[in-house]
């Protein structure tokens, strides 16, 4: 049963973290509670045991009071199974010490935005919108990597990190997954690490294209037009591209 193991991996990380937590009554019945449920091959469960929420509330309390926070990363890619059993728990963390950070990728479409309303709708919860990285913010991400790969020989001849973050940011804009899978691909396939190498990999272009199919043709119409015109684009050249006006566009824009 994936979300029951996936609980369990949790409660040994965490109680790893906290040895002292590891020895209390509360932490003993949810790790027996939850091998039990495990070695009896049980199916996937949707929602919490009910032999295992009361170890479950009082275990969540203790790491709280320990002053933990957990970050779980991902969320968008977990399974409907495993988001309906952790549901009650991040109820019950809302009104408890405990600390938990649940990191998604914004735009990952309407399955991605419910889930982020249903964990809204749960009460102590604080958005954080992460923005792009900008020029600067690249240069210090990059300036650590490149003196690596400098140090092991692998890139002797690397340009600067602030010549790279510019070349990165204008090619493949301020998307940390995006930045570091472009220079992955070039120490892959032992590019020079200079501007002139740079290319979008595969990897990242299959990301942007899953993005992009779920916007409207609009959208993805002007998308096209702006990514012809690049600095040159703006309201009159869609406008007169388009054929539509300014506002007809406002939508899509």
């Amino acid at each position: 049963a994936v979300p029951l193991a996936l609980m369990a991996r949790l409660v040994e990380q965490v109680n790893g973290a906290l040895p002292a937590l590891r020895d209390t009554p509360a932490s003993q019945a949810l790790q027996q509670g939850l091998q039990l449920q495990l070695g009896a091959g049980q199916t996937p469960q949707r929602q919490l045991p009910r032999s295992l929420a009361p170890p479950l509330h009082t275990w969540l309390a203790d790491a709280g009071a320990s002053g933990l926070a957990l970050m779980l990363d991902d969320w968008q890619f977990a399974d409907e199974a495993s988001v309906a059993l952790l549901t009650p728990w991040l109820a019950d963390a809302s009104t408890s010490p405990l600390r938990l950070g649940l990191a998604a990728r914004l735009h990952a479409g309407p399955h991605g935005e419910r889930r982020l309303q249903a964990l809204q709708r749960l009460g102590d919860v604080q958005t954080v919108t992460l923005p792009p990285l900008d020029e600067a913010a690249i240069t210090c991400l990059l300036s650590p990597l490149l003196d690596d790969l400098v140090a092991q020989g692998q890139s002797a001849d690397a340009a600067d990190s602030a010549t790279m973050a510019q070349a990165l940011l204008r090619r493949v804009g301020g998307n940390p997954l995006h930045l570091l899978e472009s220079l992955r691909h070039m120490v892959h396939n032992q590019l020079p690490l200079q501007p002139q190498h740079l290319a979008v990999p595969r990897q990242v272009r299959e990301l942007v294209a899953e993005r992009l199919a779920q916007l409207p043709a609009d959208a993805r119409h002007l998308l096209q037009v702006a990514a012809v015109a690049g600095q040159d684009f703006g309201v009159e050249l869609a406008e007169s591209v388009t054929g539509r006006h300014a506002l007809a566009l406002a939508e899509a824009w």
